[in-house]
């Protein structure tokens, strides 16, 4: 028993020993400087000289300080016999402002490090001065919930940077997103050239109230002359043979580190005399087209109404779908709408919307308005977009021709009985029944006679078949004779200088060509070619028919590109679909 006893104890002891360690760890922090600009970074290291498991709580770091790079390591060391182990976490910061900055207590588990205060004076005013330096700025400050803002930042380097990297903006509220590609330029600040490179992007306020949007932060790592002279051992013989012997060795860099300033927006709420359909937008305009041009409605004959919402200033997914009411004596049927919304960074967006419109009677018919309401932004007031109604004339659908008349044979004449017989007395049949007769019977005849050459030709088509296989190579002719008539009407459409015809029969044409995924727009249309060229074509014939302001098009231009375009892709059609029939006399 008093055995038993002393070994717990001693079991105890081993206990308390083995949790001394992590009882008495500590978990300090340290930097490589106190003092820095604000385009400068600085190290901190964070060190546990415990075996603590996990990781350190840096989410309060993000307050003052954005962290750039993050690495651990782990070292183990015996002194005297003891072993001890140390893990370390280097981070790099910089700093979001200047002025006087606290990196907080950090924790690792039950773990605390120590605050540490760091000061960070601000960069010169001057841009002459910068190396390089980010400028921000938005189309509007005040704009209306859900309205489009344009987003543009640009940014200057006196020199090429070996690295640079530009993070994304963020603003609670607002969703943003990039649009376009970067544009290169080079301009003059204080007799200085600079090369700027702008981006732009799409903001959109998601409620009303103040936004504040935190600028992109420009890392960049530059060539620093001094650093690169001072550390260079042959920086004298350098100059001395005039600074060219050693120009090609390995220069030293230096980190750079540049923020815009941060940008308040004071969003408006939607005003309370916009109406029940909210759409914030600079311009917008309804339009139709009908195929046939002009349309001629007649009984039974479809036609095609095509209405196009074209605004600037909103997203293609803003736009509401647009319903045509009910005509009496008219069917209607509406396509799914066409949503696009064109490159560039002015937002402008178009939603086509196809409807199918067969008359069911003859006579006078009114095509109810179509009307859109939307705001104004740049004037500030209500305003509605009209398709005014319509008057039509529904004319009789075509007669069909009559069959030829059935000539009928004259009657015999009467013949006299022989005097000899006794006269019999025949019935009467007035000759309107007889002719009657005679028609029903031939029409009979010839009924029968259709039948049964309907039958023997159904017998031979049904033998020619079995003895022959099926060519699927009729289907792709006709598809492929299609992509051709399709082709003369864009030919057509743009030496006659009409740029929506232009634009409409190259979609047919991309349905005719893609039937089961075909594009929503001339921009998908241009992603499908993946060809420079012929996206600049449909691009400029976009913003000829959807521009704020009239644009020049020339088709002549446009049909010389496009129809290379079109015959290439016609000949890579008919190649796919060539390979991929199954051959007429299969080996077997």
């Amino acid at each position: 028993m008093r055995r038993t006893l002393q070994l717990f104890i001693i079991f105890i002891a081993l206990l308390n020993s083995a949790a001394a360690p992590a009882a008495t760890g500590t978990f300090e922090a340290q930097v490589d400087r106190n003092r820095l600009s604000l385009n400068e970074t600085l190290t901190l290291q964070l060190t546990a000289d415990s075996d603590a498991s996990g990781e350190p709580d840096v989410t309060p770091l993000t307050a003052n300080f954005d962290i750039l790079n993050r690495g651990e390591s782990t070292m183990t060391s015996i002194i005297n016999g003891a072993m001890s182990h140390t893990r370390q976490w280097t981070l790099e910061l910089a700093p979001k402002r200047d002025g006087q900055l606290t990196i907080p207590p950090l924790t690792l588990n039950a773990l605390h490090s120590q605050a540490v205060e760091i000061t960070v004076t601000a960069t010169a005013e001057n841009s002459a001065d910068k190396p390089m330096f980010v400028e921000v700025k938005t189309d509007i400050t005040a704009p209306y919930v859900q309205q489009v803002v344009d987003y543009q930042v640009r940014m200057y380097f006196q020199e090429r940077p070996q690295r640079a990297e530009l993070t994304e903006p963020t603003a609670d509220g607002a969703t943003i997103e990039r649009v376009g590609e970067d544009r290169g330029e080079e301009t003059f600040i204080n007799g200085r050239r600079y090369t700027v490179m702008e981006r732009h992007y799409r903001l959109i306020p998601q409620r009303s109230g103040e936004i504040l949007i935190q600028s992109p932060r420009l890392n960049a790592v530059i060539f620093d002359s001094r650093a690169a002279k001072r550390g260079d051992p042959f920086a004298d013989f350098d100059q001395a043979f005039g600074g060219a012997f050693f120009q090609n060795l390995p220069s030293s860099g230096r980190r750079v580190i540049e923020r815009a300033a941060n940008v308040t927006l004071t969003v408006r709420a939607q005003p309370n005399d916009s109406g029940a359909t909210w759409l914030p937008a600079t311009s917008l305009q309804l339009s139709e087209e009908w195929t046939p041009s002009p349309p001629l409605f007649r009984v039974g004959e479809p036609l095609t109404r095509t209405v196009t919402i074209t605004a600037t200033g909103v997203t293609a997914a803003q736009l509401p779908d647009l319903q045509m009411d009910a005509v009496d004596g008219m069917q209607i049927y509406a396509d799914q709408a066409q949503p696009e919304t064109l490159p560039g960074a002015t937002a402008v967006a178009l939603k086509r919307m196809k409807i199918a419109l067969i008359p069911t009677r003859a006579g006078t018919l009114t095509l109810p308005e179509m009307r859109l309401a939307w705001w104004n932004t740049t004037t500030d007031t209500r305003q509605v977009a009209v398709i005014p109604a319509r008057t039509v004339d529904v004319m009789n659908a075509p007669a069909a021709a009559n069959a030829p008349p059935i000539s009928v044979a004259a009657a015999p004449p009467e013949v006299a009985a022989p005097a000899s017989q006794p006269s019999e007395k025949l019935p009467v049949v007035a000759t309107s029944e007889i002719k009657s007769f005679g028609e029903w019977w031939q029409g009979l005849a010839l009924l029968f006679g259709l039948l049964w050459l309907g039958t023997l030709a159904w017998w031979w088509r049904e033998r020619r078949d079995r003895a022959m296989p099926k060519l699927p190579q009729i289907a792709t002719t006709q598809r492929h004779m299609s992509l051709i008539a399709i082709k003369k009407q864009i030919e057509a459409a743009c030496l006659a200088q009409n740029a929506r015809a232009a634009r409409a029969a190259l979609l047919d044409w991309a349905l005719a060509r893609w039937p089961q995924q075909p594009p929503r727009g001339l921009t998908e249309l241009s992603q499908r070619w993946n060809d420079a060229e012929s996206a600049a074509v449909l691009d400029a014939l976009n913003r000829a028919i959807y521009a704020p302001t009239e644009m020049a098009w020339n088709g002549a231009m446009a049909w010389s590109v496009l129809s290379v375009q079109l015959q290439r892709s016609e000949a890579n059609t008919l190649r796919a679909m060539n390979d991929s029939l199954p051959p007429l006399y299969p080996m077997n």
